[in-house]
């Protein structure tokens, strides 16, 4: 009896500052080309001002960049053929974050995250590494394929441990710690390996929206929590690396210009 009074009691006490899990969590902030958003079986028109809740995935075109703002204070941003999905996202009602996961991370992606309590979590899930993080900036980057498939983390400033997978909730496998200015990496059937400075050819071929640094950008905003329109046609498929191939491609372009071309004959009509 005891342990049910505790219980409700703990119930009542931190219910109230937990925001629902599936409400919105972030806003798109800036747009540059084509890109996409897919929530459930839906193919939206990716665009500044929709709103994001979890579950939802992004991605970047062909010479495409996307900057989205969450409600905690964290930010990203996303290079072309570049791809994120919000899985997980609980903050309390003073919009702290609980508990944070990102995954399906493909292409060039920059993060900064706000300062986590020590009990909260904060994870980006990359192909062959997981991060967990609690007050950071980097870069995160996925390239090859196959065999070759590898998973870059380049920290910029804060401290974030990087792990080969996650059992029970916990970062497990081989650890590093990273500092400012550090690189860790792992290849597909290797091990976790770290060095103490990004590689030269990473930094050259970076693209410069992932080289800036991050400012949040929802103060500029004109309006947020717009409808986000529904694109005709399936989802474009990808690879690991966000890239569409030639037949993907043609498809990408010819919907578009067909979109594009009913959307001016409706501002003639």
């Amino acid at each position: 009896m005891r342990r049910l009074i505790w219980a409700v009691f703990v119930l009542l006490v931190w219910a109230p500052g937990l925001a629902l899990a599936d409400g919105e969590v972030g806003v798109i902030t800036e747009v540059s080309g084509d890109a996409e958003l897919m929530r459930g079986d839906q193919v939206l028109a990716a665009e500044t001002g929709v709103n994001l809740i979890p579950g939802d995935v992004v991605r970047t075109g062909d010479d495409a960049t996307m900057q989205i703002d969450m409600d905690d204070g964290s930010s990203f941003a996303l290079g072309a053929k570049s791809s994120l999905r919000v899985q997980e996202y609980r903050m309390r009602e003073d919009h702290s974050i609980v508990a944070a996961a990102i995954d399906e991370i493909s292409g060039w992606m920059r993060f900064a995250v706000a300062k986590l309590r020590q009990a909260d979590y904060y994870r980006f899930k990359m192909p062959t590494a997981v991060l967990g993080v609690r007050g950071t900036e980097g870069v995160l980057n996925v390239e090859g394929e196959g065999i070759n498939l590898q998973s870059n983390v380049m920290l910029d400033k804060g401290d974030v441990e990087v792990a080969e997978h996650v059992d029970n909730g916990r970062l497990s496998g081989n650890r590093v710690r990273l500092t400012d200015g550090e690189y860790a990496y792992r290849r597909v059937g290797r091990m976790l390996a770290m060095q103490r400075h990004f590689p030269e050819r990473l930094q050259q071929r970076m693209p410069a929206f992932i080289k800036a640094r991050l400012m949040r950008r929802v103060r500029f905003l004109k309006r947020r929590g717009i409808e986000p329109r529904r694109i005709e046609g399936r989802l474009f498929r990808m690879d690991r690396r966000g890239r569409m191939n030639g037949a993907e491609r043609r498809r990408f372009e010819r919907e578009r210009m067909m979109r594009e071309h009913r959307e001016r004959r409706n501002r003639r009509d």
